[in-house]
């Protein structure tokens, strides 16, 4: 396959190693990294030959890249295009103008720290134009560790092990919800190694005479010859640790995974670093204003409970004294009647014994 290449300078600088380069990517197989012009004329011509393609879709991805690999992500400097081996099968790659995770992978760039994290987001929705209207997160997991991300932007990555490490990197929404997958969650391995040669750009500063030749505008120093390389000596055998040394080692050990840890929650990354302060700070500012509100919200339903019960409770001491005074009322209302059935009685006693008196008095008259 040919590209053709326009405004973007192609450098290989020798012992410096790569300058401004392109490179190819099929779907998410390693990427092709190209310096050498078949024309030496701007548009510049190159060739990229392809691994062979399976049969179905796929994905050839084209774009400039920085000498330590970093993707320009400017407008015109990437490119997609698809292709069909044996058949068209639309359900392998991603719908046209869908949001589209692509890794950009620097592991054969660096071998040490810091890394480069970087990545094309491609037909992303937009996205900080107003507060609060963050469409799009990038979730970053290193070895079990996630962090959210919400700039298009490379990341300058310290704290690694040494060997393996694990990079997950996940599209979501807003919400965290996966974003048109299942093409956007990829899955990297960094492999740190402390003996692997220092990168040109990351050894400080490039006097001019470097700094020309990986621009291309001076042409690079040839490589030193390789030394002969020395006979091997037969390894002298270590003496067995003891039970202090082995609890000191592992007490260090745990020290030094808090210290990573915590390096990599914090993002203390090179200068580099797109991790906004800001942009952590209003995250943690919108956690602690949910938590305020959640307990605004437990403290009015604790109130509300409590005068539900206050109001309860004055009710039923209502009915209680109104059920008093009836009881009150209904026991002088018979003391009363008893008195006025006495007073009757006595009244009809009275009058029964004036009739007696008449009686007695008219049979004595007589």
């Amino acid at each position: 396959m040919q590209v053709q290449v326009r405004d973007w300078p192609l450098v290989d600088a020798g012992v410096l190693g790569l300058g401004p380069h392109l490179v190819v990517q099929v779907d998410d197989l390693p990427p092709q990294r190209l310096t050498t012009s078949l024309s030496g004329q701007f548009p510049t011509r190159l060739d990229a030959e392809l691994p062979p393609l399976g049969p179905g879709s796929h994905r050839l991805t084209a774009y400039a890249a920085k000498p330590w690999g970093e993707v320009v992500k400017s407008p015109g400097a990437w490119d997609q295009v698809r292709v069909n081996r044996v058949a068209a099968n639309p359900l392998a790659t991603p719908q046209l103008g869908t949001p589209q995770l692509i890794g950009v992978s620097t592991a054969d760039l660096a071998g040490r720290e810091p890394v480069l994290l970087d990545w094309l987001l491609l037909d992303a929705p937009l996205q900080g134009l107003r507060d609060n209207d963050g469409s799009w997160r990038l979730r970053v997991t290193v070895n079990g560790d996630s962090f959210l991300v919400d700039q298009n932007s490379p990341l300058w990555l310290k704290g690694w092990h040494s060997g393996s490490n694990s990079v997950l990197m996940e599209l979501v929404d807003g919400r965290g919800a996966p974003l048109n997958p299942p093409f956007n969650t990829l899955v990297s391995e960094v492999t740190i190694n402390g003996s692997s040669p220092t990168p040109s750009w990351q050894r400080g500063r490039l006097d001019a005479s470097e700094l020309a030749q990986l621009l291309g505008e001076e042409p690079a120093t040839p490589a030193a010859p390789e030394p002969e390389p020395e006979p091997e000596r037969e390894p002298t055998p270590e003496p067995e640790p003891t039970a202090e040394e082995i609890e000191k080692k592992r007490k260090e050990t745990i020290a030094e995974k808090r210290r990573q840890s915590l390096i990599l929650a914090r993002s203390k990354i090179t200068p580099k670093n797109v991790i906004r302060k800001d942009a952590i700070d209003k995250v943690n500012k919108k956690d602690m204003e949910l938590n305020d509100a959640k307990r605004e919200a437990e403290e009015i339903k604790k109130k509300a409970y409590e005068e539900a019960e206050a109001t309860k409770k004055k009710e039923a001491e209502d009915r209680l004294n109104l059920d008093k005074l009836k009881v009150m009322s209904n026991r002088q209302v018979a003391d009363e009647k008893l008195e006025q059935n006495e007073d009757l009685a006595k009244l009809r006693a009275g009058v029964s014994l004036a009739k007696q008196g008449m009686q007695t008095t008219k049979i004595i008259t007589s």
